[in-house]
């Protein structure tokens, strides 16, 4: 997805970097090249690495696969 489609506040289905699967997760902050999600679900597999990163992780733009209801 491009920059200017991505909205802080809404929840997104992407690939993070990091992690294994994908997760859904909330816009929290946005920069030239990448923004930060708070996770909101996520695989059982990448629970470890999400615990690690407090819930936070980054995700480049080309990464963000589709808008969450």
């Amino acid at each position: 997805m491009k920059m200017e489609n991505i909205e802080i506040g809404k929840r997104y289905l992407c690939n993070a970097i990091g992690l294994k699967d994908s997760i859904v997760g909330e816009v929290i902050a946005k920069m030239e090249r990448c923004s930060v999600l708070y996770v909101k679900s996520h695989s059982k597999e990448d629970n470890v690495s999400v615990v690690e990163k407090a819930a936070k992780v980054v995700v480049r733009y080309d990464d963000f696969i589709s808008e969450e209801e």
